[in-house]
């Protein structure tokens, strides 16, 4: 059976992922600032992780395989964080349709990943 290589192209997936993992980076750099500024203890784990996804996501654009490795950890790593988003909401109402919410982020996220373990994108990576 033939391979395809692909030389100089990168998928569009992983050009999304690595957009959204230096968007999300950024984001909980702002977010962190805006905790520590209030004093909340919380801006130590975010902003560590938001310096981890910022060169994750460069990382990807320009292929290195530990910026995918990176990638897969960070985005694992939010999904521990979002259980423990829904177990401090303690909102009767809407307690429902966040753990609805989360549990579709996550089922995109493990789409993501698997994507990115993927045959023809660990050959781009090679």
């Amino acid at each position: 059976m033939p391979q395809v290589y692909s030389v100089g192209h990168r998928s569009l997936w992983v050009s999304a992922m690595a957009y959204l993992l230096m968007t999300l980076g950024l984001v909980g750099l702002s977010a962190a600032a805006c905790a520590w500024w209030l004093g909340n203890l919380a801006a130590l784990p975010l902003s560590l992780w938001a310096v981890l996804a910022v060169p994750a996501g460069f990382a990807l654009l320009r292929r290195l395989e530990w910026g995918r490795w990176l990638g897969c950890a960070t985005l694992l790593s939010l999904l521990p964080a979002m259980l423990l988003g829904l177990w401090l909401v303690r909102v009767q109402v809407l307690n429902v349709w966040v753990a609805l919410i989360c549990l579709a982020l996550g089922a995109g996220k493990l789409g993501l990943l698997n994507h990115l373990y993927s045959r023809p994108v660990q050959q781009e990576f090679a």
